[in-house]
């Protein structure tokens, strides 16, 4: 389909969240509006295609291919995209040794310390200081709630840990490793917004 300005590749969320890539939520979307049934059922089918050893597909994403700073907008995905950054920032704070903590942090942040994923102006701030923030996520009453989306984000995060406490150490470890390499999805790549909204009515 390249011919007609879209690219579309399955890739590992370590791939989509790779150094290099940086991606945006523009501000006339709408802020992050998952409840935590919907977070829930996302860790719940990780966990068990983590335990059926099946891969996990994640469904897609569509972006518009990246600016002269390297940012590519996200026309679709920010809910899936945010939620598995909640997850992986539950995993980074919990993570019994560094290299392992290091490893996630960097799905999250470059070594420069800019992030892998920019929310739109509500909830950028808020997602900085309460996820992308190494050790955020043990202490997720410190940051102030100042939006219905901020309470969300926490609630799922709080949601998400008490399962991922739960389930022990070494179940923990096999979920960091599905989710990283496991879990393919489509990242559709289009060279304008047009064709992106074009791409989502047909996903």
């Amino acid at each position: 389909m390249d011919e007609l300005g879209v690219r579309a590749l399955a890739q590992s969320v370590s791939r989509i969240l790779a150094p290099g890539r940086t991606y945006r939520i523009p501000s006339y979307q709408r802020s992050y509006s998952w409840q935590e049934r919907d977070a829930g059922a996302l860790l719940q089918d990780l966990l068990d295609g983590c335990q059926r050893d099946r891969e996990h597909f994640l469904g897609a994403i569509v972006t518009v291919e990246p600016d002269e700073n390297g940012l590519m907008e996200v026309i679709d995905g920010q809910q899936r995209l945010t939620t598995l950054s909640l997850l992986i920032a539950i995993l980074r704070d919990r993570a019994k040794n560094a290299s392992r903590s290091d490893v996630l942090d960097g799905l999250l942040n470059d070594t420069n310390g800019q992030a892998r994923l920019r929310l739109n102006h509500v909830d950028d701030r808020y997602f900085s200081l309460a996820v992308r923030r190494k050790y955020s996520t043990l202490s997720p009453d410190e940051i102030p709630i100042e939006s219905d989306s901020h309470g969300l984000i926490r609630d799922n995060m709080i949601a998400m840990a008490e399962i991922v406490e739960a389930i022990g150490e070494r179940r923990s470890k096999e979920l960091e490793t599905f989710l990283q390499s496991g879990c393919p999805i489509i990242h559709a790549e289009v060279n304008n917004r047009d064709m992106g909204y074009r791409v989502f009515q047909v996903l």
